[in-house]
């Protein structure tokens, strides 16, 4: 708050006030932020679609793989999340922790910006060691399935690894409004 005082004259700005405002290069998403403001219920469906729904497009020829620039969804990079779906047995912190889980990810789900170049969903960050804590207290052995799904995971960020911000040619992103992001 000390710092943000001193770059803003306000301990509570952290600088997104600034995009609305102009100041600076103007942003792709200035018509939305001036309408919307920077958090609304208007971008929920939006970042639930990156969160939960964006697959890799397979091709017949090179690139072979390509990906949103908004990323791919939860399960693909972590796909030993599925087995949230299913736990052993729901104790009492089962209904904490989704709660938890809720209530740190609805800024981001209500934010204007979906984390864009990403490999993965970024702001699941935020509260992925709810969602760890979750699967170890649903009881679930690490069985097969569980380790193979494990080791797909890991597979997939091996590629994502590889391929960002060295391997634009697995990304669809607009290159004119990102041409920085792709030249650095």
């Amino acid at each position: 708050m000390i710092y943000n005082y001193v770059r803003f004259e306000s301990p509570t700005e952290f600088g997104h006030s600034y995009l609305a405002l102009g100041t600076h290069e103007p942003v792709r998403q200035q018509e939305q932020i001036e309408q919307w403001g920077l958090a609304s219920y208007h971008y929920l469906a939006r970042n639930l679609s990156v969160a939960f729904t964006l697959l890799p497009d397979f091709l017949p020829r090179a690139p072979y793989v390509q990906l949103s620039g908004h990323g791919l969804a939860l399960w693909i990079t972590t796909p030993a999340l599925l087995l949230l779906l299913w736990p052993r047995k729901k104790g009492p912190l089962h209904r904490v922790l989704w709660l938890t889980t809720l209530f740190v990810a609805l800024p981001s789900l209500l934010y204007m910006n979906s984390g864009w170049v990403q490999f993965g969903y970024r702001f699941s960050l935020d509260y992925m060691v709810f969602l760890v804590m979750l699967l170890a207290v649903g009881g679930r052995p690490l069985h097969r399935v569980a380790k193979a799904l494990i080791i797909v995971g890991v597979i997939v960020n091996l590629f994502g690894v590889y391929s960002f911000d060295r391997e634009w040619k697995h990304y669809r992103i607009d290159p004119k409004a990102y041409q920085s992001v792709i030249a650095n």
